[in-house]
C-alpha cells in the first residue's frame, strides 16, 4: 500500500530496510521496513514551490542512495534533487549538472566509486565531487542507463544501441546487440556476466565483459523494465507480467543474425 496514485518509476534501497521510490507528480516515497509501508516525503506541489515556473507534474524517473542519508533523484527537464538527511529535505540541484539544454535525465547508476546520470541526446554525466560533468559519447539518441565494473563501462538506449568503454569513457566501441528494440535494463550477475534486456522482451547475455552479447530464451517472453542479480546465481526480472526469475547460467541461443 502506498499513499499516492501516481505512476512509480524507480526504487532504491540503501539497506534491506531503508528504501525510496519516485514517480510522476514529483512523488518521493520512503520505507523504513523493507517496503511493507511507505510514507510520502515529497510531491509536485511542494517541489513547484522550490522551482518557480515549474508545474506540479515534475516526473521523477530514477532514484539512487549511496547510504542511509545521501541520495539523488532525477527526472524530466534536467530535474535533479539531492538529500543529505535521508529524504527529510530534498534540495533542487539543477545547477549542479552540465546540462544547459535542460534535457530529460533518465537514470542514475554507480559503477564502483563513480556515479553517473544518463539522459536524452546521448547525455552522460559523471559526478566529479562537486557537480555532474558531461562525458562525451558517440550516440545522439536517448540513453536509458549505464552499467559496469572497474575497467568496463556500458551505456545503452534506443533501438538496441549500446556502447562499451574500457578507458573511463574517453573512447567508445559500438556493440552489435543484434536487435532494434530499445534496451531498458541492464545488470551484472554474481559471476560477473553482463545482461541487457529490451522493451520487446529480448534478453541478452555477455560472458566477455560486455564485448559481445548473445540472445537467451526466457518464458514468458515479455518486456523487461528492470533486472537485478538475486541472492543465488540468477536474475530477478521485472516487467508488465510482474516479477520472475531467470537462471544465471543459461545456454545462449545460436546467433542466427549472420549466415
Amino acid at each position: 500500500q502506498v499513499p499516492v496514485s501516481a505512476d512509480l518509476n524507480a526504487v532504491s534501497f540503501a539497506t534491506p530496510e531503508l528504501g525510496w521510490a519516485v514517480g510522476h507528480d514529483g512523488v518521493v516515497l520512503h520505507s523504513r521496513d523493507g517496503g511493507m509501508h511507505w510514507q510520502k516525503q515529497l510531491d509536485g506541489r511542494v517541489l513547484a514551490e522550490q522551482l518557480p515556473g515549474a508545474g506540479t507534474d515534475n516526473a521523477l524517473l530514477d532514484v539512487w542512495f549511496g547510504d542511509a542519508r545521501t541520495g539523488y533523484a532525477v527526472g524530466v527537464f534536467n530535474l535533479l534533487l539531492r538529500t543529505t538527511d535521508g529524504g527529510k529535505h530534498w534540495q533542487p540541484w539543477l545547477d549542479h549538472s552540465d546540462n544547459p539544454q535542460g534535457l530529460h535525465l533518465t537514470s542514475l547508476a554507480a559503477v564502483g566509486d563513480e556515479l553517473f546520470i544518463t539522459g536524452e541526446q546521448g547525455l552522460l554525466l559523471k559526478w566529479d565531487g562537486k557537480r555532474f560533468v558531461r562525458v562525451v559519447t558517440p550516440y545522439a539518441g536517448t540513453l536509458f542507463g549505464v552499467v559496469g565494473k572497474p575497467g568496463v563501462l556500458l551505456i545503452y538506449g534506443l533501438r538496441g544501441h549500446a556502447y562499451r568503454s574500457t578507458d573511463g569513457g574517453q573512447q567508445w566501441q559500438l556493440i552489435d546487440t543484434g536487435i532494434n528494440a530499445s534496451l531498458a535494463a541492464a545488470g551484472i550477475d554474481r559471476d560477473g556476466q553482463f545482461w541487457l534486456a529490451s522493451q520487446a522482451g529480448d534478453l541478452l547475455l555477455s560472458r566477455d565483459d560486455g564485448a559481445s552479447f548473445k540472445p537467451v530464451a526466457h518464458s514468458p517472453r515479455s518486456p523487461v523494465t528492470a533486472l537485478v542479480s538475486d541472492a543465488g546465481n540468477g536474475l530477478v526480472l521485472v516487467g508488465e507480467r510482474g516479477v520472475r526469475n531467470q537462471a544465471g547460467n543459461p545456454t545462449p541461443h545460436p546467433d542466427k543474425r549472420r549466415p
